[in-house]
């Protein structure tokens, strides 16, 4: 499976790309770098089977 993109904290945190992670260290601290956040810290990874643009769309729907 190759990673596209990945929530690190939840859905109302920023969108990693699959570059980001590549070093990015995935606590509160580092993802300070990104301007993202752990928040409660449920993982969501998108292959490449995923639109993003799709996931963001689903997401907005839920919070409205």
């Amino acid at each position: 499976m190759c990673t596209q993109a990945v929530i690190p904290g939840g859905v109302s945190v920023p969108m990693l790309t699959a570059e980001m992670c590549e070093d990015a260290l995935m606590d509160f601290d580092g993802l300070r770098v990104y301007k993202s956040a752990l928040g409660t810290g449920s993982m969501t990874v998108l292959d490449k089977s995923q639109d993003p643009i799709a996931v963001v769309a689903r997401i907005a729907s839920f919070f409205k």
